[in-house]
């Protein structure tokens, strides 16, 4: 027989020590209670100071070490639930009654167990029919305890008085926590503090316990791992939709519908966008819970959570019973958007505003997309229906968060179909706040151009002010995104004042700058642009400068005789995955490999070389892929917003591997500056526009095939992919474009 620890003077301690004794020639209990005591006595560990501090600790040993005992009984259990019982029903003053077992118990605190005792009390019930109930409570979650843990007595104590107050049965309150967790697949434990407190609350609202148990039911069975926090959200959510629905029977239902809707979709933000959230004076309970429905419907996960922040705005409420359908669900949001920027606020304020909206925007298109409904009508007719301000200031603070085509389909041609643009700029933005921001937001789009000609007088100031910035990593942004748009104004002849003072601010500003970025991004737009300069201090600026280095094919990419692109799909666009295989099958690739992920086709050329690509389902793993001297090429051909999945913004190792990165999304352009920071020294290929699959497949294919027949620079790739291929709709950004070329220049004198 094991030798058992010495006693430690405390009546738990004794209790402890006496349940060790009857279970220790069971080596299962023994494992089971050295989980509680590591090195064998509990004195020593600090579980046990948890146990003399929490009395009814006790319990929750007792019936675990029972259940790991084979069904042998353990009168401890019996006699002490009792005992405690009767105990906690005598007036504290008294002297302690007679105990059915001899259990020795001294005066302590409260604890949730006389907590439990105390509310069945108070409900009627005698001690013998509480003991009961508790115990079959236990029990109960006992016989559906997952494997990985012992049930939390302690806290199904504590859920007792709030399920006494939902008017829960003796049958009831033993038997549901027992129910939701075989339903949950969940331990009790876990989450029954939650569920009695909703509980409550639901009873408060005047739903029976019936109606409170199906409800509660409903989320342990959709909810899965996260019960916890959805029963919470349940409790406010009812408690603020009470006001719309004021007949239980349809709340009960109308929760029961919200939990199956969200349950298994959006488990993290369950419930949470009118949890608290401000809505609308009630207009009717049927059409909210439309409204309500049909808005779940239309929003992706993260945008619960976007939304429910966008509601707690000052002065912002989303009226549920105003939408009924598609042009309603997008005119509310417009009213919601419009209502915001109606005033003014902290900038940092209007930029997380403006961020949410736009993401919101992107992603009603999306669901509605995924619906079936090829109109784009919730985005379009949702932007169409912002004022000119909300408009404005989304474009200009959220623009790296507009979709391409969010952007360039509906947001743009608000303002270049503007007959006033600068008049209505000017009203909504009278001291040019966030002007420098739309002028980034039309470049890095490179719609520019096309605004700055109509109102050059307009956008002047503000334009001069961003390429003068003082934080260098900014200043190079800038002149990446405006270099197109700075040469064109450089080489308007007729533009003499404009011409002078673009010249002034960038000669002073590279001869005033300290930082060798801002050195060298000034300096490549007065070198790449020389000619066109007429201040006598170029010459001398330029002389001291490095060349620009046209871009060139490099040597080590022929070495194997094989030009090898892999290329990285993703799921939520099969067809894309498909179009690739379709249309390099039809000119003439061969299917060489074949997984249920991956398709590996190639074809020969007529001098022998052979090109490769490997389309691809799977996760990217860069830093694998950027040392793999096989690969030439890798390609992202998701959205956009997959783009940091294929190129993670930190990869370790894969600056300097004269790959060629074609990003093929919409608006890639727009990420190659802050991608350059770990992937410099590398080339890219990205699309200022909106990327078209069948576009960048036979871009692609072409530049193989001019790399493959032996042309070395970029600027004869680009001419042999526009003998075949017509791209001056494609919006595709060569190594050749000076945004492309400022970058590469900035970083490698950064490197001398």
């Amino acid at each position: 027989m094991a030798e058992t620890p010495k006693p430690v003077g405390d009546e738990l301690g004794q209790l402890y020590l006496e349940a060790f004794r009857r279970l220790d020639t069971d080596q299962d209990a023994r494992i089971s209670l050295e989980e509680y005591t590591p090195e064998g006595d509990p004195s020593s560990h600090v579980g046990f100071d948890r146990f003399d501090k929490d009395r009814d600790g006790f319990i929750e040993l007792a019936e675990y070490l029972q259940s790991q005992n084979q069904g042998r009984p353990s009168p401890l259990f019996e006699s002490d639930i009792i005992a405690r019982l009767k105990q906690s029903y005598l007036p504290r003053q008294d002297p302690p009654a007679p105990h059915e077992a001899d259990v020795p118990v001294k005066n302590r605190s409260k604890t949730p167990f006389d907590s439990a005792a105390e509310a069945l009390r108070a409900s009627g019930r005698s001690p013998e029919k509480a003991a009961e109930i508790l115990k079959r409570m236990v029990k109960g979650s006992m016989s559906s305890e997952t494997e990985s843990s012992a049930p939390r007595v302690s806290g199904l104590y504590k859920a007792v008085p709030n399920l006494v107050k939902a008017g829960f049965s003796d049958d009831q309150i033993a038997q549901v926590p027992g129910r939701l967790s075989r339903e949950s697949h969940r331990s009790p434990g876990e989450f029954i503090q939650n569920m009695a407190s909703a509980a409550a609350k639901l009873r408060k609202l005047g739903l029976t316990p019936d109606q409170i148990i199906e409800i509660v039911s409903a989320v342990a069975t959709e909810s899965k791992a996260f019960m916890i926090f959805s029963y919470t959200w349940l409790a406010e959510t009812a408690e603020t939709v009470q006001r719309q629905i004021a007949d239980t029977g349809e709340l009960t239902s109308f929760l029961i519908r919200l939990t199956k809707q969200v349950g298994k979709s959006y488990p993290e933000t369950q419930l949470l966008l009118i949890a608290g959230a401000r809505v609308s004076p009630p207009n009717g309970g049927k059409n909210f819970q439309k409204g309500f429905e049909l808005t779940l419907r239309f929003l992706p996960p993260i945008d619960f959570q976007a939304l429910q922040d966008i509601i707690t705005y000052d002065g912002v409420t989303f009226d549920f019973s105003q939408i009924h359908d598609r042009q309603t669900l997008a005119d509310e949001m417009a009213r919601v958007f419009n209502s915001y920027f109606a005033s003014d606020h902290p900038r940092e304020e209007e930029i997380g505003f403006a961020r949410r909206a736009a993401v919101l925007i992107n992603h009603l298109h999306d669901e509605d997309h995924r619906q079936g409904n090829w109109d784009d009508l919730i985005r379009q007719r949702l932007v169409a229906g912002l004022t000119p301000k909300a408009c404005y200031r989304i474009a200009s603070l959220a623009g790296p968060d507009l979709y391409t085509t969010t952007f360039l389909q509906a947001f743009y041609p608000r303002f270049a179909s503007d007959p006033k643009l600068a008049e209505t700029l000017r009203t909504v933005d009278p001291k040019g706040d966030v002007l420098g921001d739309f002028i980034l937001t039309l470049a890095s789009f490179k719609k520019f151009w096309e605004l700055f000609q109509r109102e050059p007088a307009f956008f002047t100031s503000s334009l001069i002010h961003l390429i003068q910035a003082e934080d260098k990593d900014q200043l190079v942004k800038n002149l990446a995104f405006l270099t197109d748009s700075l040469g064109s104004i450089l080489q308007n002849s007729a533009a003499v004042d404009l011409r002078r003072q673009i010249e002034e601010a960038m000669i002073s500003g590279f001869l005033r700058s300290v930082a060798i970025e801002k050195k060298a991004a000034y300096g490549f737009v007065i070198k790449k642009f020389e000619r066109f300069f007429t201040d006598p201090r170029v010459p001398e600026i330029t002389d001291s400068l490095p060349t620009i280095l046209p871009p060139t094919v490099p040597t080590g990419w022929l070495q194997d005789g094989v030009v090898r692109a892999k290329l990285f799909f993703y799921p939520d666009e099969p067809e894309h995955f498909r179009l690739i295989q379709e249309m390099y099958r039809d000119l003439g690739f061969q299917v060489t490999k074949q997984g249920s992920k991956s398709v590996t086709m190639t074809q020969t050329l007529a001098n022998g070389r052979r090109l490769e690509v490997i389309a691809t389902l799977e996760e990217a793993n860069m830093e694998k892929e950027m040392k793999d001297p096989r690969t030439d090429i890798i390609g992202h051909r998701g959205h956009s917003f997959h783009l940091e999945e294929t190129f993670g913004l930190t990869c370790e190792g894969c600056s300097d591997q004269q790959k060629l990165l074609y990003l093929g999304s919409c608006g890639s352009f727009r990420s190659v500056p802050e991608l350059s920071e770990n992937y410099g020294g590398n080339y890219f290929i990205s699309d200022e526009d909106t990327g078209h699959g069948s576009d960048n497949n036979l871009t692609l294919y072409y530049l193989m095939s001019a790399i493959g027949s032996g042309i070395k620079d970029w600027e004869g790739i680009q001419e042999y992919i526009g003998q075949r291929h017509n791209l001056n709709e494609s919006g595709i950004v060569f190594p050749t474009a000076p945004s492309m070329q400022l970058i590469d220049y900035t970083r490698k004198m950064k490197k001398q």
